[in-house]
């Protein structure tokens, strides 16, 4: 064996330990928003989806965190709950604060924009009827405030705040499952549709969707793409 392959083969392997763990349920929800976070950060990391709540209450009671919640990230021996804090970690870990605003009017400004991805996450997930054929009835009747605040907000820039920041990744995370349920569904919003295909064509991005760290899409509508 050569010493480069031996050496390759280290590396590799010291990657993996180093590697974070991402643990949710086998579902995109709240998860998938910090893969694409930890992905494009370029931090190594592994998933660990529960398949049954009575494995995931043996791990609160082991974890003695106490905020213990899904998603949590394993780092080492430590463990990072909630949402929004995990991806403050992911990004004070990988020395990208500039995602999480460059400036204070840029931090107010998504702080304010991610209310209203939070309200739109939180009305999509909460339905149960949608499907292809009736999304744009849906997308205009339930989504349609959310998603006008959002265009107004966006303007002609390429990013919700200007900058790409975690709230372009929950956002673009949603957009991508409203298209998949049904590929015209944004045709009333080309500006939100833009933001889509702009940041499904990141190269870390694309990778990620393309690999089996991704959860795949398996019912075309909502509640099995993003409910628990």
């Amino acid at each position: 064996v050569s010493t480069q392959s031996t050496w390759g083969q280290l590396c590799l392997l010291k990657m993996e330990s180093d590697a974070l763990i991402i643990a949710y349920w086998p579902l995109r929800n709240r998860a998938e928003q910090l893969k694409l976070l930890a992905e494009y950060l370029h931090i190594p990391f592994q998933n660990k989806h529960y398949t049954s709540y009575e494995e995931w209450l043996r791990d609160k009671e082991s974890m003695k965190h106490p905020y213990p919640n899904l998603p949590y990230v394993k780092d080492g021996d430590k463990y990072i709950c909630e949402t929004d804090a995990i991806a403050y970690y992911l990004c004070y870990k990988a020395n990208r604060t500039d995602l999480l605003g460059r400036t204070p009017e840029q931090i107010v400004e998504m702080r304010m924009a991610k209310g209203v991805v939070d309200d739109l996450f939180e009305t999509i997930i909460g339905e149960k009827q949608a499907k292809a054929e009736d999304i744009s009835e849906f997308v205009s009747q339930k989504l349609g405030s959310h998603l006008d605040k959002l265009v107004k907000g966006l303007k002609d820039r390429n990013w919700v705040c200007g900058d790409i920041t975690v709230v372009d990744f929950k956002l673009c995370d949603l957009l991508k499952g409203l298209l998949t349920v049904n590929p015209t569904a944004l045709e009333m919003y080309p500006t939100l549709q833009a933001l889509s295909e702009r940041f499904e064509a990141l190269p870390a991005v694309a990778a990620f969707r393309a690999s089996d760290k991704a959860v795949s899409y398996t019912h075309l509508t909502l509640p099995t793409i993003y409910s628990v």
